[in-house]
């Protein structure tokens, strides 16, 4: 093999490795040839004081008419979160065992089965995953999804949400398999607000010899 075919393997391997990036600076992912990928649809119902962000979705090419489907969608949630009189928002300590029950809660809704928590570990962090039967009237009577929710723990107020869901246990099978390509980044551990302000400021928008006033 010649130096060339060697350097465009490795540059090809070395793309692939790096994956999507899902979250900026916290999650990326290289998603299976049976994925599509898609930006999360808006709705005008949606509140914008639920503490959830969705970041992408992932949808099977295969998917359609509900008879086949499967599904990753990927997000990551505020816990310990209050918004209180005028607007003020305030954090406190949660603990992974507040967070087990959030999310049992969460998921427990729709369930037809009797959802656990179950401990796993993803991309080498310690996570909480809950398995639901779910039945889906909205896409035709007698439908039954499988879901899988996964919570990732990343900071003392974030967690990275994964949720699978597919038409069949096998199909959720092959989903489930994809999450080993994902790759949680240390920056994850950084939550917005507090990371250093980045400040671009304009060419000579300001001299040296400017007074404060004239600045």
């Amino acid at each position: 093999m010649s130096l060339l075919r060697i350097f465009i393997a490795l540059l090809c391997s070395s793309l692939f490795a790096a994956g999507e990036v899902v979250i900026p600076d916290a999650l990326e992912y290289t998603p299976p040839d049976f994925f599509g990928s898609h930006k999360p649809r808006s709705d005008p119902g949606d509140d914008p004081f639920s503490n959830q962000m969705r970041a992408r979705e992932y949808l099977g090419k295969d998917s359609g008419g509900g008879s086949v489907h499967r599904q990753l969608n990927v997000g990551a949630n505020l816990v310990g979160r209050t918004i209180g009189q005028g607007k003020r928002v305030s954090f406190k300590a949660v603990s992974q065992e507040d967070i087990k029950k959030l999310l049992l809660e969460t998921v427990a809704k729709r369930a037809m089965n009797s959802p656990k928590v179950e401990e796993i570990t993803l991309a080498g962090h310690k996570a909480y995953k809950v398995h639901a039967v779910v039945p889906m009237p909205q896409i035709h009577e007698g439908v039954i999804f499988q879901f899988e929710t996964i919570w990732v723990p990343v900071h003392a107020n974030i967690v990275i949400t994964l949720q699978l869901s597919a038409s069949s246990e096998e199909l959720l099978k092959t989903v489930r398999e994809s999450l080993s390509t994902i790759k949680i980044l240390p920056g994850a551990a950084i939550a917005p607000w507090e990371r250093e302000p980045t400040l671009h400021v304009a060419k000579d928008a300001i001299r040296l010899d400017a007074t404060p006033s004239d600045a």
